[in-house]
């Protein structure tokens, strides 16, 4: 039997929460959500979560959840210009423990998650160095959020409402 890990997720859109939770529901995570950075740390203390997975946009600045939870690593998703190292290196010097590039397909999610979670023989190495890198897929827009807004591009996380 796999163990249960707890996930806070930190982003601001209900929306993206929604579309997060989707991709997560039947997996071995619980995720407990947050809507701000205030929430989040909130939360964290609440629910003593294995990982956080945080937005970094004009909305939500993950730096102060990032210099506030030290003791399991946060990655932070985020639309990033350049490549996926820079990215990845952009994230780590703010602190971070890695990088998922939006918008992200339900793999790299998992993938991330395995990282950073760790399972046994994919498990971190112990020199940090990242196995999985950000990844950019680009996801279809939501039926209800392109009815909404008459959106028809991929969704990203500082266009939901």
């Amino acid at each position: 039997r796999r163990k249960v890990s707890v996930l806070l997720i930190a982003v601001v859109h209900r929306d993206q929460r929604l579309r997060i939770g989707e991709m997560l529901r039947g997996t071995r995570h619980h995720c407990v959500f947050a809507h701000d950075v205030e929430d989040a740390l909130l939360r964290f203390e609440e629910s003593n979560p294995q990982l956080v997975l945080t937005e970094h946009s004009g909305l939500l600045d993950s730096t102060e959840i990032i210099n506030k939870v030290r003791t399991v690593p946060v990655v932070i998703m985020s639309v990033e210009q350049g490549s996926a190292r820079e990215a990845e290196a952009r994230m780590k010097a703010m602190g971070a423990a890695g990088h998922l590039r939006l918008p992200f397909s339900k793999i790299a999610l998992a993938e991330c998650l395995e990282h950073h979670l760790g399972s046994g023989r994919n498990a971190p190495s112990s020199s940090g160095a990242s196995r999985v890198g950000s990844t950019h897929v680009m996801l279809p827009t939501p039926p209800r959020f392109r009815k909404a807004t008459g959106a028809s591009a991929p969704i990203h996380l500082a266009q939901a409402k």
